[in-house]
């Protein structure tokens, strides 16, 4: 099997150009960092290493994967590295202002209507309270038509709750004047995200808050510790575990603990360990498309990223339906597996790349390592609470995103990030000027 010293060197050197750019070994893009290394080296690993049962994995690909793979991690790197020189960071000192919105009282009483509104949409068309899931949806309908208008909104809802309430939280907790009624909502609102991921036996709801959550509190207002992060893990591997059972077919709706108890019990708890570590997926697509493309189709040449910009003007999610564009995760299951029902294909932003622009597709990362740089240094630097409100969201988007296509990442962005941060922007620009204390808060260290 392929060596792993090369992509072993190319993390020390992130390391090394995190410490010599940003100041510091862990900025904010180590979060992407880490997440290309589980989707690619650390999954690969555990295939050969767990012998993880992956029927769909081409293990004749493996090396040119690996291969691939480490040159997408160069490519990345690079990329950082460009940002650092062609814009480096003047720090005067290690506390940076976070300057306040100011929401009148009846701002502040619509955010937290928007949020009980999407908690209440959310709840009624959650699985302990109908026959329907809403995450999935494939128990719902039968086919895209068959959608109604409500089940589109939740969806919406379910996709953007998490970032609301993330916007709540940098507004509460990161201006000189704490919104108590907000702060909160904001805890409450957290509460039952976990809760309402934990009650559907899935998992992708609660990382996200948490994750972002994280990165706020650790970045601008005191670092975490390792009790911190240990405890954090242990909630994953809890997540982890519910996510088993969903993967079992057992019912939320028709649950019987004794049952529960059993499936936990004989579970492989090595895989579950290990799961977090390798919890972003990709690879088997990644080396089943060494033998789709060029072989059974040809290559793209960047049309993937067009449709998934002009898919922007066309939310499916709305039921304004396609232009007729084919996205890459839809592509792959046509040619990999077609007929498939009832399943889907997580697909790949490293895989994506290939079928584009083949071998050379490795260059498109240094354009994603260029704009991992300015995302991270906005979260790190920025005294404007939108776009460290749009940062965060767009790298846990992006960062997500290694397991999806472009379509689902720009309009991760585009729906998420840009949507909230224009809430938020609107919001704080027509309340009324003097409604709250403008002197610069410094984050405590």
């Amino acid at each position: 099997m392929t060596s792993y010293i090369a992509p072993s060197i190319i993390f020390l050197l992130f390391l090394a150009a995190f410490k010599i750019f940003d100041k510091r070994l862990a900025p904010p893009a180590i979060i992407f960092v880490l997440g290309f290394v589980s989707a690619t080296f650390l999954y690969s690993l555990s295939i050969i290493a767990l012998d993880v049962d992956s029927p769909s994995f081409a293990p004749h690909n493996f090396d040119l994967s690996v291969k691939y793979s480490t040159a997408c991690f160069a490519g990345l790197l690079i990329g950082y590295i460009a940002h650092g020189l062609i814009k480096p960071i003047k720090i005067k000192n290690s506390i940076y202002t976070i300057k306040p919105i100011g929401l009148t009282k009846n701002n502040q009483l619509v955010l937290i209507g928007l949020v009980l509104a999407y908690f209440l949409i959310t709840l009624t068309n959650h699985p302990i309270l109908s026959d329907g899931d809403y995450i999935r949806g494939e128990s719902s309908y039968v086919n895209d038509s068959d959608v109604g208008l409500y089940y589109r909104i939740s969806f919406i809802v379910s996709q953007t709750y998490a970032p609301l309430v993330l916007a709540l939280y940098v507004i509460s907790f990161g201006g000189a004047c704490k919104y108590s009624t907000l702060k909160n909502a904001t805890v409450i609102s957290i509460v039952a995200i976990v809760g309402l991921t934990l009650l559907s036996f899935d998992r992708h709801q609660a990382m996200s808050i948490v994750l972002m959550m994280m990165v706020f509190y650790h970045y601008r207002i005191r670092p975490v510790k390792i009790k911190h992060l240990f405890s954090l893990f242990l909630a994953m591997l809890a997540l982890q575990a519910m996510r088993l059972l969903r993967s079992l077919n057992v019912s939320i709706t028709s649950v019987n603990f004794v049952d529960v108890f059993n499936v936990l019990l004989e579970a492989d708890w090595i895989l579950i360990v290990t799961g977090p570590f390798v919890a972003l997926g990709g690879w088997d697509v990644l080396t089943n498309v060494f033998d789709l493309v060029p072989g059974a189709d040809g290559y793209k040449y960047g049309a993937t990223y067009l449709n998934s910009i002009v898919g922007l003007l066309m939310p499916r999610a709305l039921g304004l339906g396609t232009y007729g564009a084919e996205t890459p995760s839809v592509w792959y299951v046509n040619l990999y597996a077609p007929g498939t029902t009832g399943h889907g294909f997580d697909f790949s932003m490293v895989a994506e790349t290939y079928i584009n622009f083949g071998l050379a597709g490795c260059v498109a990362f240094v354009l994603i390592g260029y704009i991992l740089r300015t995302i991270s240094n906005t979260i790190l630097h920025s005294s404007a609470p939108v776009m460290i409100i749009f940062s965060i969201i767009a790298l846990e988007v992006i960062t997500f995103a290694l397991r999806m296509d472009s379509n689902s990442l720009f309009k991760g962005v585009f729906f998420r990030a840009g949507a909230i941060a224009m809430l938020i922007s609107m919001m704080s620009t027509t309340s009324r000027t003097g409604s709250l204390n403008n002197t610069p808060y410094r984050s405590p260290r």
